[in-house]
């Protein structure tokens, strides 16, 4: 006995319409080809946010350059730790605006003069947000000077002084304003 699997229809009125669409070979390479050409773009768009917010590498900051110096930021820095200098730096604000003040003594207390004090303040994400100073002496051991503007958040200080050119100390820490 044959089974009919479409519900009759009532007397006197026509069969439904068959659907119109039929899926071909074109559509399904349409859709595949529009799928990968969406994730192209959306590719291609995140690619070109990440480069053009992000600077890369610091220029001449790569791995050979830096193990050539290697040996001697090891022995500058047994140097500067066998000097026992003792350094009190800080951000504070005054009316001007940031003010970078390092105080610098040394094993036995004493006052630390004659140097050449530079300070750089780095954004710990964007190049284009550092600030950097050469600080002045304003009392024997206290050396300050203005930075700029400073937004909110955390900064990368890094504190180099030297004296007829040497390198005596240097440090980087991180603080929040």
């Amino acid at each position: 006995m044959p089974v009919d699997l479409l519900p009759a229809s009532p007397a006197g009125a026509s069969p439904a319409p068959a659907s119109s669409f039929v899926l071909t070979g074109k559509h399904v390479l349409l859709s595949f080809v529009t799928f990968f050409l969406v994730i192209a773009a959306v590719n291609g768009y995140m690619m070109f946010a990440a480069i053009s917010t992000m600077p890369g590498l610091d220029a001449g900051r790569n791995g050979y350059d830096v193990s050539q110096r290697y040996n001697g930021e090891i022995q500058a820095a047994e140097a500067q730790a066998a000097r026992g200098w003792r350094v009190d730096a800080r951000l504070a604000v005054n009316a001007s605006g940031p003010l970078a003040v390092v105080v610098f003594t040394d094993k036995a207390g004493a006052a630390i003069t004659g140097l050449t004090v530079d300070v750089q303040i780095l954004h710990p994400t964007s190049r284009q947000l550092d600030r950097s100073a050469s600080l002045q002496a304003m009392a024997p051991g206290t050396y300050s000077a203005q930075v700029g503007d400073l937004g909110r958040g955390a900064w990368d200080v890094v504190i180099t002084a030297s004296r007829d050119g040497i390198r005596l100390y240097q440090s980087r820490n991180r603080t929040r304003i």
